[in-house]
Order: C-alpha cells, then sequence, then structure tokens
C-alpha cells in the first residue's frame, strides 16, 4: 500500500467511524461496545484531531487502582516464574480434539501428559504469585501515579490512547468529561493534576488472599 492509499484508507476508517460513533447510543460522543455501569476500564473509540489531522482514538480508561494492582500483579508473576520456572518444552496451551461439530473440529485444553508434574508446580507458582502480589503492596514497592495518559502511534489507522484516572469506577458521565476536555487540551489534559507516583497497601486497595492462598480477592464491603 502507497502513501496515497494510506490516506484514502484512514479517511475511510474516519468516516466509517463517524457514522458508527453518530449511530450509537452516547450522543455522537464516542462508541463502546461495553457494559459501562461502575466499570473498572472500559474500551471506547472516538473522533478527535492530532497533529492538525483529523485522528481516530482507541481509548481505554481504567481506574488507578484497577491499574495499579494489574501492574503488581505482572511484577509478581515474573518473580514467581524466576523461583519457579516452567520446564523446558511444556506447553500450557496443550489440546487434543475432542469432538467434531459439521466441518468444525472442536479442541479440549488439557494438561500436557508429557509433563506430569507441572500442573503440581503450577499450583504452587500460583500461591507464590498471590504472596508475591501480597508482599509487593504491603512494602509498597511499586509506586505509581494515580493521574496518566499515554498514546500509542502504533495503530495502522488511528492513535491509541492509555488513560488510568483516579476514581473508583468509570461510569458513562467520566467517559463524556474525558473525551470533551481531551478534546480541548489533548494529551496535556492532567496537567494540572498531582501526578506524583503513590503505592497502595492490601487493606488501601481493599484486597487480600483468599482462603486455599491461591489468588487475590476483593475484602467484602470494601
Amino acid at each position: 500500500m502507497n502513501s496515497k492509499q494510506r490516506r484514502q484508507m484512514q479517511r475511510k476508517v474516519y468516516r466509517d467511524w463517524a457514522n458508527t460513533i453518530a449511530a450509537d447510543e452516547y450522543q455522537g460522543k464516542f462508541f463502546s461496545d461495553h457494559i459501562i455501569d461502575n466499570s473498572s476500564f472500559v474500551d471506547f473509540i472516538f473522533l478527535g484531531q492530532h497533529k492538525d489531522k483529523e485522528v481516530v482514538w482507541y481509548a481505554c480508561i481504567s481506574t488507578a487502582n484497577s491499574d495499579y494492582l494489574e501492574s503488581v500483579s505482572k511484577i509478581a508473576l515474573k518473580r514467581s516464574y524466576v523461583k519457579l520456572p516452567a520446564s523446558a518444552g511444556y506447553d500450557p496451551f496443550y489440546t487434543i480434539p475432542s469432538n467434531v461439530k459439521g466441518k468444525l473440529r472442536m479442541y479440549e485444553m488439557v494438561d500436557d501428559p508429557n509433563f506430569p508434574d507441572e500442573p503440581a508446580l503450577n499450583e504452587a507458582r500460583n500461591k507464590l504469585h498471590a504472596n508475591q502480589i501480597i508482599n509487593i503492596l504491603n512494602n509498597r514497592e511499586h509506586p505509581m501515579p494515580r493521574w496518566h495518559i499515554e498514546a500509542d502511534e502504533t495503530y495502522k489507522y488511528g492513535i491509541g490512547l492509555n488513560i488510568t484516572v483516579d476514581k473508583n469506577f468509570i461510569n458513562i458521565s467520566d467517559i463524556y468529561e474525558f473525551v470533551e476536555s481531551f478534546n480541548t487540551h489533548g494529551l496535556n489534559i492532567y496537567a494540572n493534576k498531582d501526578l506524583t507516583p503513590s503505592a497502595l497497601n492490601t487493606l488501601e486497595l481493599g484486597v487480600e488472599l483468599s482462603e486455599d492462598k491461591n489468588r487475590i480477592v476483593k475484602i467484602t464491603n470494601s
């Protein structure tokens, strides 16, 4: 695809999304196929400008607490694999044929029979992962800003936006507010916010180990 064809395609994608957004339920402001009701994150699409060009924004807005827990969980998972690495050659997505529906062959995911010790190892790793999360939280090892926005220009026909907001939940009004403010201030939308990184412990985040010590759960009534 040459540069002219690419520009033509970008304009077509923009027009198509303009029509989709206009027909969606959100007053022509954005499109989302998520159920938005006290959500921890929402994917949505809206139109705007970037570097004096019309663009499609592919956005994900998340609460600071959910982003924080996800980031800590990734760090803890890496640590748990360092301490309990998977066996060389182990396939965590091992599947076998189960049945055929019409011409479609169905597959079922099962434990890789070539590694009989791996299920027990995986259970031990899950417990280690959960405990690592607790340790990182209570040691306040991983401070993060409560407000954050970052553009991702690797998208083919638009620009990605990763957004963190210091709110307990995301509702429709939050997205309306964001789109209006972003189309005015752009990536400087949170310039007046406190961007000092902070870390939360388990009580502040409202999480604890499950009874089987295998995962992290929300504290009841938190």
